[in-house]
């Protein structure tokens, strides 16, 4: 068993991030949260942050409290929204509404091999980039400044665990920094079925892609040939799909039953990742996302950070979110990309075969997964998903004319709602934090006073030169609430951090007036969440959407074009393709402002 310290041995030089000061925080805040606020509201709001910082039992003692706590416990941030614990609290089902969905933008070479070949292939390419981690650890850099690597450890061998009122994540990371690399299978799922599949010798020599091909064939001949029994509709992995408070019990169960289950869940939460292979073939883009992104439940195991689906023609990756940022995701399809054009090594010969893992039910856990399959069912059926490309003008086009990509996306995304529902929407757009030591992500506010001028003189019939100049106003001031929230000046982290350490001090329970004000209720909706990526290697990715009467818009920037990926719940699905066809509507109505 080899091990390894910690890869990214630079972290500790990384700055902390720090809130350190309040008033500049409700400055902001303040002012952030008017385009959504009536006069009188902006009234009150105002009057809660004055009372919340002139009150020395307040905003000073929280501030003061925050700061204590931080420097005796940094883990402290991972409160924050969007970090590690708020995941980890959330209570609601990992598909749809927590794990994201990649799909792979594979070259012809890869669809002319086998599905067992390219299974095979993609498997041994996580693998190489699993060991170029641990042995060549390098700092990722963003131009000139270093970014924090603290999510690669959640990469292999991690699951997220259910609890009764927040889940904790399983990992081989030890608290001093090491890494124990003994476990060396893989689980792979095959139409509801489990195996245990060996990738790497005892040395940690990564296995034969031909030998690991023959044994996939070998799972796939073992069903067709009447061998096994599990069908995906009555597999305990559907328990995975279940709210997690839910999955807490149910998994407190299986594990009583029989100690077999004890010993086959260890396997499956030990496994560097989990494989699902598909044998059905999909016709259509967004038959392929849904299909990566839930599958039928059973087929899966929504837990384990990694999965990478493979099917006919397809591949794509879902991933538990606690532990895991897109970002990070993104690099590793770019190393699978980049491993489609290299010819691997012969790896070492390993001789052994998959091995089922079964699980034991009693009538209880028989049921449990029945109503597990009517609730995922209706899940899945009650969740709207469309694939659309806009083609007229991609990421290189707009930035001719020294616009951002975002900020011109943002603005079509707000008119377009205006436009649809005569309201400014609350939009999230995600926005890293890896210039800090250990960080993640912080929810920018792109609604501004500049973008609320755009968007409501496109209504009201500005002339072209005047909407032209508002939009270069508009990207210029994107760019500069975007640096100030890497640079971790966003107003909602530093309030709600002090809303934790309130929740935690509070004698009375009486909630200060700033997080009951209009301003408050306002900026924290999230209508509309947005992100965005390079398409390097993907063909299309996205996720669900955050509140229930809510949009979720995922982009890919292409040099010539853009692809986007759009989920509401079902019954919000007519307002959806409204938004969307006056969304694009907007784009092509902005392209005349420019000459692309």
């Amino acid at each position: 068993m080899k091990k390894y310290k910690y890869f990214c041995s630079k972290e500790s030089r990384l700055p902390a991030l720090s809130f350190s000061d309040l008033n500049k925080t409700c400055q902001l805040f303040s002012m952030w949260s008017k385009p959504f606020l009536s006069s009188n509201e902006i009234e009150t709001t105002q009057k809660a942050v004055k009372n919340f910082l002139q009150s020395p039992e307040k905003g000073p003692f929280l501030q003061k409290m925050l700061e204590q706590r931080l420097t005796e416990e940094e883990s402290f941030l991972e409160n924050l929204p969007y970090w590690e614990k708020w995941y980890l609290k959330a209570r609601d089902p990992l598909p749809i509404y927590s794990n994201p969905y990649y799909v792979f933008n594979d070259s012809s070479t890869s669809y002319s091999l086998s599905l067992c070949d390219r299974a095979a292939k993609s498997v041994v390419s996580f693998l190489r980039f699993r060991e170029n981690l641990l042995q060549n650890p390098e700092i990722e850099w963003d131009e000139r400044n270093p970014l924090s690597l603290e999510q690669y450890k959640n990469f292999f061998s991690t699951t997220r665990i259910p609890g009764l009122n927040q889940d904790f994540l399983k990992s081989p990371w030890s608290a001093n920094g090491e890494v124990s690399t003994k476990e060396s299978h893989i689980i792979v799922i095959f139409k509801g079925n489990f195996y245990k599949v060996d990738v790497l010798s005892d040395k940690g020599d990564i296995r034969d892609t031909n030998e690991l091909s023959g044994v996939f064939l070998s799972i796939l001949q073992s069903f067709f040939e009447g061998d096994v029994s599990t069908e995906s509709i009555s597999s305990p992995a559907l328990l995975t799909t279940l709210p997690r408070t839910d999955w807490f019990y149910w998994r407190k169960r299986l594990l009583q039953v029989d100690s077999q289950n004890i010993h086959a869940m260890n396997i499956l939460e030990k496994a560097l990742f989990v494989v699902c292979l598909e044998d059905h073939p999909l016709s259509h883009t967004m038959n392929v996302c849904r299909n990566v992104w839930h599958g039928k439940g059973g087929d899966r195991w929504f837990d384990k950070s990694l999965q990478l689906i493979i099917g006919p023609g397809y591949r794509g990756l879902c991933f538990e979110h606690s532990g895991l940022d897109g970002a990070a995701v993104t690099r590793l399809v770019r190393w699978v990309t980049e491993d489609e054009k290299v010819i691997f090594p012969r790896g070492v010969m390993m001789g052994t075969l998959a091995k089922k893992v079964s699980f034991i039910l009693d009538s209880s856990l028989c049921k449990a997964i029945e109503k597990a399959a009517a609730h995922f069912d209706s899940m899945i059926k009650g969740t709207s998903l469309i694939v659309r490309d806009f083609p007229s003008f991609g990421l290189e086009d707009i930035k001719k004319h020294s616009l951002s990509t975002d900020a011109f996306v943002q603005v079509a995304i707000q008119s377009s709602f205006f436009k649809s529902f005569s309201s400014l929407p609350h939009v999230f757009e995600s926005v890293h934090l890896r210039h800090f030591r250990k960080g993640r992500t912080d929810g920018m506010r792109p609604v501004t006073k500049d973008s609320v001028l755009l968007v409501k003189g496109m209504r009201e019939g500005y002339k072209k030169e005047n909407l032209k100049e508002l939009l270069q106003r508009v990207s210029q001031s994107h760019r500069e609430r975007i640096a100030m929230y890497m640079n971790g000046y966003g107003p909602e982290a530093h309030l709600s951090l002090l809303y934790e350490v309130w929740k935690e001090n509070s004698k009375d329970g009486k909630i200060p007036d700033i997080f009951q004000s209009p301003g408050w209720l306002h900026f924290t909706q999230n209508e509309i969440t947005t992100s965005t990526t390079l398409p390097t290697g993907l063909k299309a990715a996205g996720y669900g959407p955050v509140e229930e009467k809510g949009f979720a818009v995922r982009y890919l920037r292409y040099p010539h074009s853009l692809r986007f990926s759009f989920s509401s719940r079902c019954s919000e699905e007519v307002r959806l393709k409204i938004f969307i066809e006056n969304m694009f509507y907007s784009l092509e109505e902005m392209m005349t402002w420019q000459v692309f």
